[in-house]
């Protein structure tokens, strides 16, 4: 009974110890079991981390290669926008030496279109003064030809030879060659005082020979109205070098007014020096009576119009040039010189107008042409300026575009170098795991082999 009680008590603590141990092993695989499903959602955990970090890895290596892309198209870009952005600042220095060049040639026009005008302006204000001169000269000629036709001036009686030779020029007044002063030539400045020196010899008549003229004056059958006078030919000269009296050298003298007159009828060739050989013209008064004493026989005549005759008589007062036959005569000559001179210089100045304006015209037409040359040119430099622009705009986009892609590239592979570090120790932490998963996995075996043994031994 003892052994049976003892064995029994055994049992007991047996039971009891198995009991124990049955309890212990149920918690140890609780506990087990819950460090394995905490593993489990770590490792579940951890590999949703792995693949994040993968897609991760992933989408950073995509941005570095896409960055890549961006920068080398960019630096693509650049280059050849560079290459364009130079080619158009030759092509801008290149037209703006051509838009200098077309001012500078618009400038000459203009200046060339200016230098026509005024010089046609110049032509137009000469021939309008031209032509108000020659209409006042018109006039005048108009009047002195008005006193030549109705021998103003002139005597009755020389009126009247005038009149008869000229209704029978070629019967018996042919001999009459025509008024001295329309064969004496004398300078208008002169004629006054040449007029002074001749007096009324002034108002004579040239003729070829005395005989016809007798003719003529007994065919008459009446008295004349007044005097007449005749000079004929002299025939041939003889040179008398010991009759003629050289004048004295004085400054006073002026010329000798023979060598200030001209005959200009063949006949009449020495005409001046017969009448007005022995005459002098001089400066003044003072001089003329200096003169006079040193010259016996001449007659002086100062340029104001004072005259000392050869026997030593004096006349002065105001010359009334108006009322001479040589001062009118010599200034219709002089008036009808110059209305040639005029009708001469308006041919020229008017083909010299029309030769200026087809010049102007031209320049006109050049000037407008350059005008819309530079126009066009000023338009392609503001197109260029507006190209030129646009290129450093587009060049400065694809500069922070590859500076862009260059700090993407860069942030990407940090962030990828990161994250390839995470990956390796997610994956060592995973290896840890699964390592104690299967320790994990290995305990809960014995302890469930543990426990079911405890379970028979109590059974």
């Amino acid at each position: 009974i003892d052994r049976l009680a003892l064995l029994a008590a055994g049992q007991d603590l047996e039971i009891r110890r198995l009991m124990e141990e049955m309890n212990k092993n149920k918690r140890i695989l609780e506990g087990v079991l819950k460090t394995q499903s905490d593993s489990k959602s770590n490792l579940s955990r951890l590999e949703d981390d792995l693949k994040s970090n993968q897609d991760e890895i992933t989408r950073n290596r995509q941005i570095i290669a896409e960055s890549r892309r961006s920068k080398t198209l960019a630096d693509v870009g650049l280059e050849e926008e560079t290459r364009t952005l130079s080619t158009l600042l030759k092509e801008f220095e290149g037209l703006g030496r051509q838009v200098e060049g077309a001012k500078a040639g618009l400038q000459a026009e203009v200046e060339s279109r200016d230098g026509y005008q005024a010089a046609l302006d110049h032509l137009t204000r000469r021939i309008h003064d031209l032509q108000v001169e020659k209409n006042g000269l018109v006039g005048r000629k108009e009047v002195l030809e008005g006193l030549e036709r109705s021998h103003e001036g002139f005597g009755a009686g020389v009126r009247e030879v005038i009149n008869d030779w000229q209704r029978d020029a070629v019967g018996r007044w042919k001999s009459v060659q025509g008024l001295l002063a329309d064969h004496l030539k004398v300078r208008r400045e002169y004629a006054p005082l040449i007029e002074l020196a001749l007096g009324e010899r002034s108002q004579k008549l040239l003729a070829l020979d005395s005989s016809s003229v007798r003719q003529g004056l007994a065919a008459r059958g009446k008295s004349l109205p007044g005097r007449v006078g005749f000079i004929f030919p002299s025939g041939e000269l003889q040179d008398d070098e010991e009759s003629f009296v050289s004048p004295p050298n004085h400054p006073g003298i002026v010329a000798r007014a023979a060598n200030l007159a001209r005959c200009d009828h063949p006949s009449f060739p020495d005409l001046p020096e017969r009448l007005l050989g022995l005459v002098l013209i001089v400066k003044n008064l003072e001089a003329a009576s200096q003169i006079h004493p040193e010259a016996p026989g001449y007659t002086i005549v100062t340029l104001a119009g004072e005259m000392i005759d050869s026997d030593g008589g004096l006349s002065a007062g105001p010359v009334i040039v108006e009322a001479g036959v040589l001062s009118r005569k010599a200034e219709l000559r002089d008036v009808r010189d110059r209305l040639a001179q005029i009708d001469v210089s308006l041919q020229e100045l008017e083909r010299a107008s029309a030769t200026q304006s087809a010049f102007l015209v031209t320049a006109r037409d050049r000037v407008e042409v350059l005008q819309n040359e530079l126009g066009v040119l000023l338009e392609t430099e503001q197109s260029k300026i507006s190209s030129i622009n646009e290129a450093r705009r587009y060049l400065k986009e694809l500069e922070v575009r590859s500076v862009e892609g260059a700090r993407d590239e860069t942030d990407a592979a940090g962030r990828l170098a990161a994250l390839v570090i995470e990956a390796a120790r997610l994956e060592l932490s995973k290896s840890d795991l699964v390592s104690r998963l299967t320790e994990i996995d290995e305990t809960v075996a014995e302890t469930r082999r543990a426990t079911e043994a405890a379970e028979t031994g109590v059974s």
